[in-house]
């Protein structure tokens, strides 16, 4: 009797320790998946960033050259009204050459 009752005492002390090692493994890959987590929502924060930066960017230049259109338009029409037939002519003309140019 008495070595089945240490049989079972060591089988159950064997089972806490394996279960505290598996429950501190687990809190380990816990603390990793969460550290990585951060990780990957911080890189993914830095992108949206720089995808904003960079649509900023581009309207700023896009309102740059409308302004700078407009201005040479209204150039034209004062220096050689003739040639000008109207601004939005020219500024439908210009967007088709910038649309095939960069396709």
């Amino acid at each position: 009797m008495s070595s089945q009752g240490s049989y079972w005492t060591l089988t159950i002390l064997s089972c806490s320790v394996l279960s505290i090692a598996l429950g501190w493994r687990n809190w380990e890959l816990y603390k990793e998946l969460k550290y990585f987590q951060t990780r990957a929502q911080q890189e993914i924060g830095k992108i949206q960033q720089q995808r904003d930066d960079k649509q900023q960017q581009l309207n700023q230049w896009k309102n740059n050259l409308d302004s700078q259109v407009d201005v040479l338009l209204d150039r034209i029409e004062k220096e050689e009204p003739s040639k000008l037939k109207t601004k939005e002519e020219y500024k439908q003309l210009l967007k088709q050459w910038i649309q095939s140019s960069s396709s």
